[in-house]
Formats: C-alpha cells, structure tokens, sequence
C-alpha cells in the first residue's frame, strides 16, 4: 500500500509534527511519503488541516481522501482570515470520504457539524516518538523553573495568563525561574519583559530561550521542574489534545494544565487546576509528588508512541483499501 501525506502549515507545527510522527510510523508499515508531488500515485492520500494548500492537491491525487481534522482552525485567527478558514471548513470536507481526529469530542463534533456517520471518523490520537525521548539528556539546569512550551502564534494570549498564575507563586518559592519558548528580541519577548516587569516580578527569573526545534524539546522538557500549560476555555481548544502533555509525562516531568480539552484520560496522571488558587497547590504537588508522573509516562509509553498509532491507522486503512 502506499500513502501520500500532504503538510497544510510549517512542518515545526503541532500538526507538522503529528503529521511527521503518524509518516514516520506508516513508513515501518508501507511506502508512505510527505509530498505535494502528483507523480507519486498513493492508494490513499491524507491531507493534514482542513486548508487548500493541502485539500486542492489532495483532491487531485488518485486514492482514498483522508482528511486529518485535528483541531477548530478559525478560533485561532480573527477577521479576514477567520473567514477564509470557516470558508474551507464548510467546502473541503464534503469531497472526502473519510476523516482522522484526536479524540472523540472532536469527532462528535466532526460528525455533527459535516453530518457524517461516525463510521467515517477514526480516532488517531497525538502520540511521541519514544527513541527520541529516551535519548536524550538535560540540556540545562535551570534549577526550580516551570516550563511553558506551547502555542506562540495567534493564540497566544495563554502565555500571559501563565505570568499572572507565576506570580502567585513566586511569593513563596523566591528563587523559581519561568521558562518560556519565546525569542527575547521580538515583538512578544519585548512584551513579556513588559508585562512581567509590569507586576514587578524579577527579570532574572524570566529565561526566554527563543525557539525550539521540536527534536531538541525533550532536553528542554527535562531541564525544567514542572511543564505547565494553559488552553483558553473557547471553542478553538475545548476538544483541544495537547502533544506536550504527553511529551512532558515521556520526559518524567510533571504536567501542570486547567482543566480543559481532552485531559480526561490523563487526570490521575497529571495535576489539574480550575482556578488560579488551584494553580498553587497543583504546582506546589506537581512538585513532591512524582508517582504520579511515573505512572503517566508508563501509559504514553504503552499507548502513545507514534508506531503503535500509525499501526492501527494503517490496519484501518487497509481494511478499507482492501
């Protein structure tokens, strides 16, 4: 069987990077490629993001029309561009035949909102790449620090909901440094200076270190104390499955989040918080106690790596195919 993979945004993504996890377990399976190129002839072809930079060439390529819808793309941007993404939501997805989610709220949503059968939606859930995890070391120590590691983009209010929640904190534990992926000489690290300054907060405790590629993360992940992250309660992230839960859990580094997006699974394996009075004490536990963390990387290990996913994605294909 072969099995062409089409990239719709930057490949260092979340969904550049669940595109490249899912090719490189297909890979073990059958032939499988990322390519916009119409030589390759796959038996079916999976467009990742309901956009037209990748739904145009996949309608044109032979095979089966997967579409990979992972996550509610408009809530992300604001007018115009909001409106050109509601525009290829409602277009593409009636030209495929069948479509790969996260998770199951997102798949109901799917169902409902494009009235497809759920028989037309498989569950292909965020996974991590367990040689890549287990390789690598500490890249640096920076002594008690919380990690926040996520979206940058045009959500990224979430990032200075994270200082409020660290300056509560910081009262207590004087010496704790917050970790941010973002570049200290752009427009948002100018920000964040601001705003951190701004609840005069020590400035040698922000440690902006700029861009991650994704094959680095682990050696950041595990330099830190605790992973924290934070999803606003709209639309865009309420069936939200963040990957760096679980590449926090595959590093053995706690996961401290609120409690939205598909978590559920995962609650008895990370420290959840609905308020910002919670945010103390699921950070001051995500501290101690480590059996929970321990137990959270055992489940990634056995149920999320990315070749245990690509093979049941690939079984169901098959069966389809055949």
């Amino acid at each position: 069987m072969k099995i062409k993979m089409i990239p719709g945004i930057k490949m260092e993504s979340g969904a550049g990077i669940r595109l490249r996890g899912l090719a490189h377990g297909l890979s073990r399976k059958c032939e499988c490629r990322i390519t916009n190129s119409p030589l390759f002839r796959p038996d079916a072809v999976i467009a990742s993001k309901c956009m037209p930079q990748s739904c145009i060439p996949a309608l044109l390529s032979s095979g089966i029309r997967v579409m990979d819808y992972d996550e509610i793309e408009w809530h992300y941007h604001k007018f115009p561009v909001s409106v050109a993404f509601r525009l290829s939501d409602f277009l593409f997805p009636k030209m495929f035949g069948l479509f790969t989610t996260t998770n199951i709220g997102l798949a109901e949503f799917i169902c409902k909102r494009h009235h497809l059968q759920k028989k037309k939606v498989l569950i292909v859930p965020n996974g991590i790449d367990r040689e890549m995890f287990d390789s690598q070391k500490a890249s640096k120590i920076f002594g008690l620090s919380m990690l926040y590691a996520a979206h940058m983009g045009p959500a990224a209010k979430g990032v200075f909901h994270i200082i409020d929640l660290y300056s509560r904190l910081v009262s207590e534990f004087k010496d704790l440094k917050l970790v941010i992926t973002a570049e200290k000489n752009s427009a948002l690290g100018w920000r964040l200076l601001k705003y951190f300054n701004g609840k005069g907060l020590n400035p040698a405790n922000l440690v902006l270190v700029g861009y991650v590629p994704h094959q680095e993360m682990p050696s950041l992940i595990k330099s830190c104390t605790f992973m924290v992250n934070y999803m606003h309660p709209d639309g865009a992230a309420m069936f939200r499955q963040p990957i760096k839960l679980k590449e926090s859990l595959a590093c053995g580094i706690p996961f401290v989040t609120n409690n939205v997006g598909d978590i559920k699974e995962f609650e008895d394996h990370i420290f959840i918080y609905e308020s910002g009075g919670e945010f103390d004490s699921a950070a001051q536990a995500a501290m101690v106690d480590k059996s929970r963390t321990r137990n959270g990387r055992k489940l990634v290990y056995e149920k999320y790596t990315w070749d245990d996913i690509s093979k049941n994605l690939y079984d169901n294909l098959e069966a389809i195919i055949i």
